[in-house]
Formats: C-alpha cells, structure tokens, sequence
C-alpha cells in the first residue's frame, strides 16, 4: 500500500516523511527497513522516524544504520534520522516506557550509531527523573547522538508525574480567540501536511489523532489519490468550513487558535555548551 499512496509522481516536491508512534511503534511494522529503503531510493526526501529503541533486535538497528550512512544529500548531510525517545536511565525510563528494556535500547542505539547512522534522543522530563537530565546528556555525547532534546511533559494522562502543570486557563488577550492558523494548511487550501494512519485513514494533522480519524471510504488513500484527498476529502472539507463559523472544530480550536495551547509538550534543548534555551512552541 506504501508504494500506491505515495509515488513520485503525485508527490514531486514531498520534503519530509516522518514517521510517528502516534499511537503504535514505527520500529515493529515487519517491513519497516524496505518501507526506509523505498523512500530513499524513490524519493529525494529527508526521514525522521521516532523509536523507544526497545523492541526488534541489534541486526535490523544495524542494517538501518549502514542505510543512513548510504543515503546523503547533496552536501553530504545524511537523510535518515532517528530520534530515541528515552525518558531516564535504567532506573527510570521503564516508568513511563512501561515495558522497555533500558540495555536493550542502548544496545540498540550503539548498533545503529557505530554503523553510521545519525541518530538524536529525545526525553521527556518528569518528577522521576529530571535529576538525570545532565548524566542522560553526557551518556548522548559519548554515544554518538548528534543531538539531544528534553522536554516537559503536559499531558493529562501523566499529570501525577510532570513537573510542569497545566494550565487551561492561560490566555493571550492580544490574539483572536478563534481565529484558526492552521500548522498544516494555510486558509487557501495549499498543501502542507499530510498525516496518514497505517490503515489509509488520512488526515490533516496528527493532532485529530486515531480516535478522530475519519471513516469516510473518500478520505482513506485505499480508495483515493492524495491529490483527490485534498480536493475532495469531506472531512478536510468540513473542517476548513467551520474555521469561518464561531464554532471551529474544537480540535483546530484548541491546537492553532489564539485560544488555543500545547498541552502536551514545551520544546526546550540542551545546545553544545550545555545552556539551556526555549524554542518557541511552533
């Protein structure tokens, strides 16, 4: 199906692909390295794919990084990314990464680094673990990783354990409340985005999740191409429409309003010098 929904021709300028645990883990899809595979080869793109690192073996890690090694842009930059999530050390990842095996990741991670894969850790900083921030980011630096982000944690199902708390009530009485800039498509309708679920199931964003997802048989790519999609899909449709109306989806409403907030991540990085700076929510 990879190969019928995105092809070369019906997406000319494609960028980015991104691939997310959304809801799932990218690393288990059985074919997973000839899903890479087609998209370097077929496409000139960069790919980010996001991993707990804990699952699959040292052998599929290796070959993932020798593709990396492979597959470089016209100024020698790599196209291959994948960022780590790991949220502490061997005491503490498993906490919020119920299941995983700290080891395992690690031993993971070298297989892919050390045969020239290009790799960033991403942690998530909790009242667990915020104590390791400095150590997880020394043990980055010898690993090999060629960038290391943490952020804070806003989301409500791990609120007993964020250090930061969320706030529905801040407001930013300069703004329009309503008024929707959409990260995905500009009120124009051009193409920005494009986030599909494994079943075909597309959508704007990420941020309609699973659950939102539409059933409609014209907005799933089984049965459409990506450019009927934005031309005829009647959830996109429906979507853009209320964004004119005093009651924009409320999803829109609550991710790209004046109103509107991140309530599940505040982005801040850990730069060379070891400083900390903000990057502004985007």
């Amino acid at each position: 199906n990879i190969k019928k929904w995105f092809t070369v021709k019906t997406l000319p300028n494609l960028k980015l692909i991104s691939f997310s645990g959304q809801i799932d883990e990218p690393i288990i899809h059985p074919q997973i390295l000839d899903i890479v595979k087609y998209f370097l080869n077929e496409f000139n793109v960069n790919l980010n794919l996001s991993t707990n690192g804990s699952t699959r073996n040292e052998k599929l890690f290796r070959e993932l990084g020798i593709l990396c090694d492979k597959h470089r842009n016209d100024k020698g930059k790599k196209k291959l990314d994948i960022e780590f999530a790991i949220d502490g050390l061997e005491d503490t990842n498993h906490i919020y990464r119920v299941g995983s095996n700290f080891n395992k990741i690690i031993k993971h991670v070298k297989a892919y680094i050390n045969n020239g894969g290009k790799a960033s850790w991403k942690f998530i900083m909790f009242k667990h673990n915020q104590h390791q921030l400095q150590e997880a980011k020394k043990l980055s630096d010898e690993l090999g990783f060629s960038r290391f982000t943490y952020i804070h944690s806003k989301r409500k199902h791990s609120e007993h354990m964020n250090v930061v708390k969320i706030d529905n009530n801040k407001k930013n009485d300069n703004v329009d409340d309503k008024k929707i800039n959409c990260k995905a498509l500009n009120h124009n309708g051009r193409k920005g985005w494009l986030f599909v679920n494994h079943d075909g199931a597309a959508q704007p964003c990420c941020y309609f999740g699973y659950k939102l997802r539409s059933k409609d048989p014209l907005d799933n790519l089984n049965n459409i191409s990506i450019d009927d999609y934005f031309e005829t899909s009647p959830f996109l449709n429906d979507i853009q429409q209320s964004w004119y109306t005093d009651n924009p989806h409320p999803t829109c409403l609550k991710k790209c309003s004046g109103s509107g907030h991140r309530d599940d991540v505040t982005i801040l990085r850990i730069n060379d010098e070891d400083t900390f700076r903000e990057v502004k929510n985007r």
